[in-house]
């Protein structure tokens, strides 16, 4: 037998081999919960869910070597009527923890609309693309830690996905904070954007996003373990270009910030919030006290024990420590 027939029935029994063990482990067509985990799949499409129960509730495709989704990820061919419809109407649980990815296909989760949770923890994304999660109006729970994204496009997070209640974020690459939870609007009383364990130093508007203060809704972010060193009274300000000279914390009550574990410098610079905290304007913005690493004098101090004269309000240069 040639080497090129050797290797191709070599391949043939590598297949079947895969084949088997997919199809019993969809044998029971009764399996609500389909378990994938830890299967060295590498690609995923209707062929994988061959035998399965097509109202399958949950499929866990964590600790695989899947690299990218593709359009048809999660879709079989009808060919009666020539198009691709969704494997499962029913799919509310969808975990692709701990593999590879770095490409989702802007049509990729289309056919998994009824998705209440997603997990996509430790892949390899660096960046997120516009509307991509569009096509998921019922998602809740959307988990993006462990990755390497630095990158979230504009259209990424919108009000289609009202019914999320939690994005963590937490261990990526970003550098700074755009208002992701405003742009989203979500139904939730108390919704949670986590980007703990980043580099992010500052808040930005590329999206050129203006306030809107009529949601009753409170947005938990958590900011901890970043790089926020310095206050920058202009922030929150660009959220609202008709009037830049007030202080717009106040208009933004319901942006309950959690950011305390930075490394603060106290100076000048953290004057205005200083004052606004005195003065009883802050409200709940900052759900937990900033406390200063920087200068050693003032370490571990929070800044609301500190009075505007030890931070040298007068002076227009920080003070060097």
């Amino acid at each position: 037998m040639s080497y090129r027939m050797c290797m191709l029935l070599l391949v043939v029994l590598i297949t079947c081999n895969f084949n088997e063990k997919v199809l019993a482990l969809c044998a029971d067509s009764d399996t609500l919960s389909l378990d994938f985990t830890n299967k060295g799949i590498s690609d995923v499409g209707g062929a994988l869910f061959a035998g399965c129960n097509p109202v399958a509730s949950a499929i866990d495709l964590s600790w695989n070597t899947i690299t990218a989704l593709e359009f048809n990820a999660f879709a079989i061919y009808d060919f009666n009527n020539q198009k691709y419809v969704p494997f499962s109407q029913n799919l509310r649980s969808l975990n692709l923890s701990n593999n590879r990815i770095s490409n989702i296909s802007d049509k990729a989760l289309t056919f998994s609309r009824n998705l209440l949770l997603l997990d996509l923890t430790n892949n390899s994304l660096t960046e997120l693309k516009s509307g991509i999660f569009d096509s998921l109006p019922r998602l809740e729970r959307l988990i993006l830690s462990k990755n390497r994204i630095s990158i979230i496009e504009n259209g990424t997070f919108t009000s289609n996905l009202r019914n999320l209640k939690m994005i963590d974020l937490q261990h990526n690459q970003l550098t700074s904070m755009e208002m992701w939870p405003y742009t989203i609007k979500p139904s939730s009383m108390l919704f949670i954007f986590d980007v703990r364990h980043n580099m992010i130093n500052q808040f930005t508007n590329n999206l050129n996003y203006t306030y809107d203060l009529e949601p009753p809704y409170k947005t938990m972010t958590y900011l901890d373990f970043n790089k926020f060193t310095v206050w920058n009274d202009t922030w929150f300000t660009q959220y609202h270009p008709h009037n830049r000279k007030r202080f717009y914390l106040s208009d933004l009550s319901n942006y309950i910030l959690v950011m305390s574990v930075n490394p603060w410098v106290c100076d000048y610079h953290m004057c205005q919030l200083v004052s606004s905290y005195q003065s009883f304007i802050l409200g709940d913005v900052l759900s937990r006290l900033i406390v200063c690493e920087n200068p050693q004098e003032l370490r571990q101090r929070p800044l609301t024990s500190l009075s505007t004269q030890v931070l040298h309000c007068n002076t227009s240069v920080p003070i060097i420590r």
